[in-house]
């Protein structure tokens, strides 16, 4: 055995001994406080992930990391089941969808609203799906905390994330329901 080797195969051997005599007294990683707190939080997630078709059809594309943590920020938003029918009305949960208005990634945001969130932006960042959902959500929070106050809110929210605030108040009639929001709210009752 060279003399590289040999120290390698000792110090691998003390660990593998060190670990089985932790693992014999209840000190093993997958025992410890933190490894347990961990695995508690991600029990909600994989719940989620279980529970919802687009998480599932998500993680085929992107794989678990990255759907973990779209997961973790659409679930900890205030309207998950919103921004859920949004994705999904809006991309069908394909990280790489783009309209015919330059609107990318998993909740079709344009590069004029992003930069409001992330000045610094490089359009193609909007295809990284959590980075698309975390300015998504907070473009779609913002429009709820406008319009909460107006009947509707959920409408008129809705309208203004698809069309913009100017696009959804330049409605001819005087209520917020369009097409748009009358399909990403149809979406919640199945989600």
């Amino acid at each position: 055995m060279s003399d590289k080797i040999e120290p390698l195969i000792k110090r691998a051997f003390l660990v593998l001994a060190a670990v089985l005599l932790l693992a014999g007294t209840g000190y093993a990683p997958e025992h410890t406080a933190g490894y347990r707190m961990e695995m508690d939080a991600m029990r909600p997630l994989l719940s989620a992930l279980n529970g919802y078709y687009g998480y599932q059809r998500l993680l085929k594309e992107v794989g678990s990391d990255e759907t973990l943590e779209v997961i973790r920020i659409i679930e900890n938003s205030r309207y998950p089941e919103m921004v859920r029918a949004i994705i999904e009305v809006e991309s069908g949960w394909r990280v790489r969808a783009k309209s015919n208005r330059d609107a990318r990634g998993l909740m079709q945001i344009r590069e004029i609203a992003a930069r409001e969130i992330v000045p610094d932006l490089d359009p193609d960042d909007l295809y990284d799906p959590v980075l698309n959902v975390r300015i998504g959500v907070r473009i779609f929070e913002r429009h709820m905390k406008y319009f909460t106050a107006y009947p509707d809110a959920e409408h008129w929210a809705l309208t203004s994330y698809n069309r913009g605030r100017k696009g959804a108040f330049s409605l001819k009639s005087s209520t917020p329901r369009t097409r748009y929001s009358n399909k990403v709210l149809s979406k919640t009752l199945k989600a």
